[in-house]
């Protein structure tokens, strides 16, 4: 009986770990744990060995730039969560007019950068995005890949000269894979801009402060 209980731990922890490391090379769908359970540790080399390591380009929407081609390049990158959103709009009241050219990115796992109606529905999310982007270059683009990796090459790719990201991303990968925004600031060649809630009521705050101190003096 002990022997059976060893063997099903074993093969349990072995799926379970396969779907982490799918996880981690940018394959999420439910599915994967499913897989990695049905077939324990089995299932470790060949589905790594299938696992896709490298970003994938899965669409985008340009638009042409107009006016002095001077400025920043500024990488955003976004994920539907309130805290990209915070950080979306806090660098455009920081950067104003210095920003010449905008990329909204949305970096998606491999399995759902292969469902055609999935990368629609982001495609609708960035373009309404990029309609209240107060610059004349904007483009949206979705990405298939490892987050913090994907958006560093994206930006390196494309000049960016700051990328902007929300503090926490949205769902469990954050607490499972680690932070997007605490990737980028250890390992980005590029100026990282992190905005959120916390950063958002920080500002609100200092500004209260500021205005409770003016009254002081004029007191």
């Amino acid at each position: 009986m002990t022997t059976v209980l060893v063997l099903v731990g074993v093969w349990t922890v072995s799926g379970l770990l396969t779907t982490y490391l799918m996880a981690r090379a940018g394959h999420r769908h439910p599915n994967w744990l499913l897989i990695g359970l049905v077939l324990g540790p089995l299932g470790l080399p060949i589905l790594y060995e299938r696992a896709e390591r490298r970003a994938r380009l899965v669409a985008e929407r340009e638009s042409s730039a107009t006016g002095e081609p001077t400025g920043l390049t500024v990488v955003f990158g976004l994920d539907g969560s309130g805290e990209s959103e915070a950080a979306f709009e806090a660098a455009f009241r920081v950067l104003g007019e210095r920003v010449r050219g905008a990329h909204l990115v949305e970096i998606v796992d491999f399995d759902s950068g292969a469902d055609a109606g999935f990368v629609t529905s982001v495609e609708a999310r960035l373009a309404s995005c990029a309609q209240r982007c107060p610059t004349a270059s904007v483009s949206t683009h979705v990405v298939s890949g490892q987050p913090a990796p994907a958006l560093l090459a994206f930006a390196e790719e494309h000049g960016a000269d700051v990328i902007v990201v929300g503090r926490r991303g949205r769902g469990m990968s954050t607490w499972l894979l680690g932070s997007v925004s605490g990737a980028l600031m250890r390992s980005s060649t590029v100026p990282v801009l992190v905005g959120g809630y916390q950063s958002e009521r920080a500002s609100v705050d200092d500004a209260d402060a500021g205005e409770r101190r003016d009254e002081d003096v004029n007191a």
